[in-house]
């Protein structure tokens, strides 16, 4: 029994370096913005693994579930897999951003930026390979590919997305010459309302918009701060200016971002059809009050 019992225990520490070595090449080095970027070009599907280095269940799954031949097979073909640290600075603010309330968190993402399902606490392989089967069906992995950049490449040798951190979308004073198709944007009102109650650490200058002007509702989020860094984000990406309207119950807040102030609905769907050119999806919908 000796014998066997030391045989097993060589094997396994013959083995550990190898799954070591091959779950961490499972993992591409991203942030979640460059992995939908890589995805849609791709045209696969987006696997975000929220972990933190004190979380012993996230590395439960790791030596388990992620090391998991099928699993890892099965992640090559058809997923781009990222690996998100809670503890780090950006990984800090995408767990706000996508509300991550527990360890470990799995998200799926179609490749189109869709979020497909969410996977918390541990799941063993038998568990995450049914999600991932779930999940891989063709019409998930389809999406407007980002036009890459022929003049630079990252060192993994995929395209550079950097071209797309902000296009060029609002309109000059110098009224260049516009095709037929472009959008301007109109003038928006200046707030002219009182601010909120003093006492709410929330309070924003309220700005009262037509209810006949419409934009693109992009996200419904409840953490306040998350909001804030998704909106700052927003705005470092596009020229264009981005409402937060506060939808409340006697249950919670919920506070819908909303991107532009258009007219009419022709043109909030000609900015709804941009922004789904860059990945990121959303409704037309009429505007009322928003915190600017």
């Amino acid at each position: 029994m000796k014998k066997y019992s030391l045989y097993f225990a060589l094997s396994l520490m013959l083995l550990l370096p190898f799954y070591a070595k091959a779950n961490a090449s499972l993992f591409k080095a991203l942030t979640i913005a460059e992995g939908k970027n890589q995805a849609a070009y791709q045209q696969k599907l987006l696997l975000v693994h929220f972990t933190a280095n004190w979380c012993m269940p996230s590395k439960w799954m790791e030596d388990n579930t992620f090391s998991h031949p099928e699993i890892q097979q099965f992640i090559n073909r058809d997923f781009l897999a990222v690996k998100i640290d809670v503890d780090a600075p950006g990984g800090f603010s995408d767990k706000e951003t996508y509300q991550v309330a527990s360890l470990p968190t799995i998200l799926i993402f179609s490749a189109s930026g869709k979020l497909l399902e969410r996977i918390e606490g541990i799941a063993t392989p038998e568990n995450l390979l049914a999600y991932l089967k779930k999940n891989n069906h063709p019409r998930n992995k389809w999406a407007r590919r980002p036009l890459p950049s022929p003049a630079k490449t990252i060192p993994s040798g995929q395209p550079d997305f950097s071209h797309l951190s902000k296009p060029a979308f609002a309109v000059s004073n110098q009224q260049p010459q516009l095709g037929k198709n472009a959008i301007i944007a109109p003038t928006l009102p200046m707030p002219s309302a009182q601010p909120d109650n003093p006492a709410s650490p929330t309070s924003k200058p309220v700005v009262k918009l037509n209810k006949e002007q419409f934009g693109v509702e992009v996200a419904v989020l409840q953490e306040y701060g998350g909001v804030i860094r998704y909106v700052k984000n927003l705005e470092r990406r596009f020229d264009q200016k981005v409402y937060i309207i506060l939808k409340q119950t006697r249950e919670q807040k919920n506070y819908h971002v909303v991107i532009g102030a258009y007219r009419n609905r022709q043109e909030a769907y000609r900015l709804r059809s941009f922004l789904m050119d860059h990945q990121i999806r959303g409704d037309v919908t009429a505007l009322a009050y928003a915190k600017k």
